[in-house]
């Protein structure tokens, strides 16, 4: 090729890539640089094609997951139609239909977001499509100049014989781009087309879904709505029966029980006149409330635990009365310095001097909460009590005392509730609470010894008013009442309260 065909090959090479990109500012001088456009161009709406195919995909798998979501439903909607009549029962499918329910609402929801993305893709599709309509008429541009270079060329091939092969090189350069340019221009109008069918059916795909879910949406809420029903109905009618076989069996019952009120009424009427002549009396209290004109004196009382029979000495004019008295000392008739077991069982007269016997007294103590009183008489008649709350013993042999602080006008602060805690002892049975001495021996009686006492009323019975020669506690004393001189009388009793 001589310089002329060369300078013909570049003038038209220039020409043809001038006449296709000349709305660019790049500098395209070479073959090597159209082509490399041409398939840069080509390749970057094959990557269009791609992303746009797997959405189409990605809609397709999406449509078939809940095709087969909704045909698990129906088919779980058929089967619980089966259920039996029941209460049980259609309490039970009550429940899986209104599950179904929420399910279809979710379904339905589903439904609007994959549609919502069909038509963002549609969308998308749209656009790209636009891009595909320029790029066509880019191409109609290119055809449009490979027509002008062929016109030009066909000048240069009357005016120039010489540049035989420089045009034929052009001539296949213009044919090789015009084949291509066609090629791609078919593809591209042929994938529009294929891009426009699968959009029409997929939109006909979720049309038909969308009315099929719809249906079986309203089939399982008239469904619902007929169970309801029914159940609703079945169960009024059952709560009726229920209420008027109540109101019936209430009648009834009612009736009944007021024959049996009436007949425990007087069963209990009777059985109170009965107990009221029957009853047994366990300590003077007991007489005092079933003899409310009793005076003091003997009672017989029977025990409330052993049942023994006993007679005691109440006092029913000390404070309303109800007393029973344990000890009573006045003219030193009985001698007090006795062993334990006759403490226990009891001693002397209860028309004069006695010890009731701290077996008796602990078991009628035992019958509730019961309060001591002590009755102090000094020599000149002068006379004081004091009361003890809580008053008890425990099991003996020991027969510990228990009570609370006294009050009163004797006084406790050296009297009785020193010796609270402390066991019972006799000169045969030292109990007390002193291991240098036998208080009960020292003490010439039988008493609940602490270190020996304050309150001795159980001691040796001297002149009243003068101090035991030799030993003054020895005598019959409560030092807060008389200090150590000994006393006329001393009564001891309880009292339920």
């Amino acid at each position: 090729m001589d310089i002329s065909g060369v300078l013909a090959l570049k003038f038209v090479v220039f020409i043809f890539v001038q006449g296709i990109y000349c709305d660019t500012e790049c500098d395209c001088n070479t073959n090597k640089a159209l082509m490399e456009l041409i398939q840069k161009d080509y390749l970057q709406m094959r990557l269009e094609n791609f992303k746009i195919m797997s959405r189409l995909r990605r809609l397709e798998i999406s449509k078939q997951t809940v095709s087969t979501q909704s045909d698990s439903l129906t088919a779980k909607g058929s089967s619980q139609s089966k259920a039996g009549d029941g209460l049980d029962k259609l309490d039970a499918n009550y429940a899986n239909v209104k599950a179904q329910s929420e399910r279809m609402k979710s379904m339905e929801a589903k439904i609007t977001n994959i549609t919502a993305q069909s038509e963002k893709v549609k969308h998308d599709i749209e656009v790209k499509h636009a891009k595909t309509a320029k790029n066509l008429e880019r191409i109609d541009k290119i055809e449009d100049n490979i027509i002008k270079i062929e016109e030009k060329l066909g000048v240069m091939n009357r005016n120039e014989a010489s540049s035989t092969n420089g045009y034929k090189m052009a001539f296949d350069l213009r044919n090789f781009v015009r084949k291509s340019l066609l090629a791609e221009k078919t593809g591209r109008l042929m994938f529009a087309s294929d891009i426009r069918i699968q959009i029409e059916n997929i939109k006909h795909s979720f049309s038909e879904f969308k009315t099929e879910t719809a249906t079986l949406v309203h089939n399982q809420s008239v469904s619902l709505s007929t169970k309801h029903e029914a159940f609703t109905e079945q169960m009024t009618r059952q709560v009726a029966e229920v209420n008027r076989q109540i109101h019936t069996d209430i009648g009834d019952i009612t009736l009944e029980l007021n024959k049996v009120t009436e007949k425990v009424s007087k069963m209990s009427t009777t059985l109170n006149e009965i107990t009221d002549e029957d009853k047994t009396d366990t300590d003077c209290y007991d007489v005092l409330n079933k003899e409310n004109n009793a005076g003091s004196g003997v009672y017989s009382v029977n025990l409330w635990k052993s049942k023994r029979t006993i007679k005691v000495y109440c006092d029913m004019n000390t404070d309303n009365g109800g007393w029973t008295v344990f000890q009573y000392r006045f003219n030193g008739s009985v001698d007090f310095y006795r062993n334990f077991s006759e403490y226990e069982t009891g001693f002397g007269n209860l028309e004069t001097e006695f010890w009731l016997g701290l077996k008796s007294v602990k078991e009628m103590a035992s019958q509730g909460k019961t309060e001591l009183r002590l009755d102090l008489t000094a020599a000149d008649g002068t006379t004081a009590y004091e009361t003890f709350q809580n008053f008890y013993l425990d099991e003996g042999p020991n027969y510990t005392l228990h009570i609370d602080h006294g009050t009163g006008t004797a006084g406790d602060s050296h009297g009785l509730s020193y010796n609270n805690g402390h066991h019972f002892s006799t000169y045969d049975a030292d109990r007390d609470g002193i291991s240098s001495k036998h208080c009960a021996v020292k003490d010439h009686g039988g008493w609940w010894y602490a270190k020996c006492a304050f309150a001795n009323l159980n001691g040796e019975y001297v002149t009243p008013g003068t101090k035991r020669p030799g030993n003054a506690e020895r005598g019959m004393i409560y030092t807060s009442f008389q200090f150590l001189k000994s006393l006329k009388a001393v009564k001891m009793m309880f009292r339920r309260v």
